[in-house]
């Protein structure tokens, strides 16, 4: 036991010192607003979810204009393929290249390429031998009151993870789109409720954020979780506890390359912009990302953080109180 502890903090050391110097730029690709990024799209506001099929071009869920966009995923260079999302206000989103997750409309079927899920209850998926230009909705949750601020899928693509914010839960679907079954942490304390899902590295981690009454989550220094859970919903750790973490959100496994933080678990607080890297076994904070200035790197309205293309990590955000949008990757300066 402590030989164990102490190559855990050796390595925890040793990663610390090694990106202690480490500087991150922000590079923008796509803003709403002219003079922001290389490229402008106005329909490109308060975007969420972010999801690609291998070798594919990025789709980004527009939670301002109800839209899911499409851009190069190392340029921005945007697509002329829009898509409306009938339930609106999409958050979380997925890409399933399966034969599963089949929606129907007006007599034709075809399994969903891009699924999203919605703060409206809804779950939603684009087929482009259904309906070119609309996903359709698959689950209509709406009169439960569900509000889905996440969506993840399994490396199987055989089930979808939706974070339930109202109801303090992940709801766990099927390929056909029938809830299986939920799950949660009951011994958080009062009020912290799912706000985001990830399957990384073939484990559900769940990021558990602070609810107001009012329905939204709360902000300030130490409020958020992450747990882990095995692909059934059985809670295997509590990895994360307070500490840096506010309404966190965007979570991803650092790619090779980028700043010496290969494989550590990112974090993205939607809170207050900032990135924490941890280690995926002990939940140890080894590094906050830092930015061209030495102070740390806030991204307003932080969204996804995912990693690639290459060393790169990917991500979105809704700046001013989620009226704008920026899609942007976040790479180690040399």
């Amino acid at each position: 036991m402590r030989l164990s502890i102490s190559i855990v903090l050796g390595a925890a050391l040793m990663t610390s010192a090694a990106v202690a110097g480490q500087k991150f730029n922000v590079v923008p690709l796509v803003s709403d607003q002219a003079g922001i990024a290389a490229h402008t799209d106005p329909n490109l506001i308060n975007p969420w979810g972010l999801a690609y099929v291998p070798g594919g071009p990025a789709w980004i869920s527009d939670n301002g204009t109800n839209l899911a966009t499409v851009y190069d995923r190392s340029t921005g260079n945007p697509s002329a393929l829009v898509v409306n999302i009938p339930g609106q206000a999409p958050s979380g989103q997925v890409a399933n290249t399966s034969s599963g997750f089949k929606v129907t409309e007006n007599g034709k079927s075809g399994a969903a390429l891009f699924i999203f899920a919605t703060l409206t209850g809804t779950i939603e998926g684009w087929s482009p031998s259904v309906d070119g230009k609309n996903a359709v909705i698959a689950v209509d949750d709406s009169g439960e009151g569900a509000v889905y601020t996440g969506l993840a899928i399994d490396s199987t693509l055989t089930h979808l993870y939706a974070a339930n914010f109202t109801k303090n839960e992940v709801s766990v679907y099927d390929n056909t789109f029938t809830e299986t079954g939920s799950f949660t942490d009951k011994n958080l304390p009062k009020n912290y409720a799912p706000f985001n899902v990830a399957v990384l590295n073939g484990k559900v981690y769940v990021a558990f954020a602070k609810r107001k009454k009012s329905g939204d989550e709360k902000h300030g220094k130490g409020l958020g979780y992450v747990d882990v859970f095995d692909l059934s919903g059985n809670l295997q750790k509590q990895l994360i506890a307070t500490g840096d973490l506010n309404a966190p959100w965007g979570m991803t496994i650092a790619p090779s390359g980028f700043g010496g933080l290969d494989g550590k678990l990112l974090v993205g607080n939607f809170g207050d912009g900032s990135i924490h890297a941890y280690d995926v076994d002990s939940g140890a904070e080894v590094a906050t990302l830092k930015g061209a200035d030495g102070k740390t790197l806030k991204i307003d309205g932080l969204w996804t953080i995912d990693a690639g293309p290459g060393s790169n990590v990917a991500f979105t955000a809704g700046p001013d109180d989620e009226t704008h949008g920026l899609y942007g990757l976040i790479q180690a300066a040399n």
